[in-house]
């Protein structure tokens, strides 16, 4: 567990937040050494809140926002064990900068591991080139000593997502001043289902499987693990109040499994299409944690994963949202061709590996890249 100094505030405690009351000494020294970061505290997440909606992301002719409802921490809360959020404030204490690391159990060529993920950096573009590279150096530094650090449980490996569009993002955390090093593990397709209308009707006479609790559990227990960066069944824990079970049986035996999650109070989609100026608000189910069991004969799961997915498609409907979202990863097992699947928007990106050159000695460093026939896990949740 993370170093807690005796004063911590109940706040840090109970929400798992890395902040200056439980922050270990040597992250208390790295701060001194920067005094234009500060960490936010969970009394700040309606204001970071509100930053992360008005600092959207821009990909060409889309501007795409994923708001964080009334509190900012929501979302790290369900996404891993601890989280830190970097502040960069101006006159007047406003914001001008955002950006987190969360953690999280999970495995790397079949081992538990504790990972990493970079998310929301958010600059505004009022911050001066210097202020800029400080705050790049900051993250740089916080990576570089974070095997040394118990605030984030010693973690040693991270990664980000990236879209593969994005050319400003790749461009900027290419600049020779930025030390970190950004290595491509794998590619990942985000598939968007827009609900259409009249199959809503059709999808209610539709016989969906719920399994109880116990039997998903036991499911995800048994098959978790195999793949790269892959879920722990304390990520099935953190999102089961949101999540709606359903599965494929074979003979009465579960072969098949996913939740449809609903964090829309947590994280909602805001899209601006700036040719045509039309701005949505879109709410949206994801399908998180689908599993074809490892005993399925490989010939078979392609059929068995696409009847599940297929599954999901029809069970949204009856789920008060606009669309069902769901990650198709590199190396993943194949989804057979079905009329329901045709209609999906696609978006790509990928996933890298942040890691310091420092961090090439470290004993273990080389595990947490991929072989060519592996096969990795991103959940649009958990991002």
């Amino acid at each position: 567990m993370p170093f807690h100094s005796e004063s911590r505030k109940l706040e840090c405690e109970v929400s798992l937040i890395i902040c200056m009351e439980n922050a270990s000494p040597g992250l208390v020294q790295l701060l001194q050494s920067f005094p234009m970061i500060s960490l936010a505290t969970s009394a700040q997440g309606r204001e970071l809140a509100v930053f992360m909606e008005e600092h959207s992301m821009s990909t060409g002719a889309l501007e795409v926002t994923f708001t964080r409802g009334s509190d900012y921490f929501g979302l790290l809360a369900v996404q891993g064990e601890h989280s830190i959020t970097m502040c960069i404030r101006g006159p007047e204490n406003a914001l001008l900068a955002v950006g987190s690391l969360s953690t999280r159990s999970s495995f790397i060529r079949g081992k538990p591991v504790v990972v990493g993920y970079l998310q929301d950096l958010r600059v505004s573009k009022t911050v001066s080139a210097s202020l800029r590279q400080k705050y790049y150096e900051f993250f740089t530094e916080f990576i570089r000593l974070s095997p040394s650090l118990p605030d984030l449980d010693h973690c040693k490996y991270f990664y980000t997502a990236i879209l593969s569009n994005n050319a400003p993002a790749k461009a900027a955390l290419s600049r020779e001043r930025f030390t970190l090093e950004y290595s491509k593990l794998f590619s990942y397709e985000a598939w968007i289902f827009p609900k259409i209308p009249g199959l809503g009707l059709l999808a209610s006479f539709q016989s969906i499987d719920v399994p109880s609790k116990e039997e998903v559990f036991a499911f995800y227990h048994a098959e978790l693990g195999s793949s790269m960066y892959d879920l722990d069944p304390k990520d099935i824990e953190h999102l089961w109040e949101y999540s709606k079970p359903i599965c494929l049986r074979e003979n009465g035996i579960g072969i098949a499994f996913c939740l449809l999650v609903d964090i829309n109070r947590l994280r909602e989609m805001k899209v601006l299409f700036k040719k045509m100026n039309l701005n949505l608000s879109l709410t949206s189910t994801q399908v998180f944690a689908l599993r074809v069991a490892k005993k399925v004969s490989h010939k078979r799961k392609s059929e068995v994963k696409s009847a599940l997915l297929k599954q999901a498609i029809l069970k949204s409907y009856s789920l008060n949202s606009h669309l069902l979202g769901y990650m198709q990863v590199e190396n993943d097992i194949e989804v057979s061709s079905h009329l329901l699947f045709k209609t999906k928007v696609v978006t790509r990106g990928d996933i890298y590996r942040v890691f310091h050159p420092d961090h090439t000695s470290l004993e273990g460093f080389v595990d947490g890249f991929l072989r060519p026939a592996h096969t990795a896990t991103f959940e649009w949740v958990m991002s």
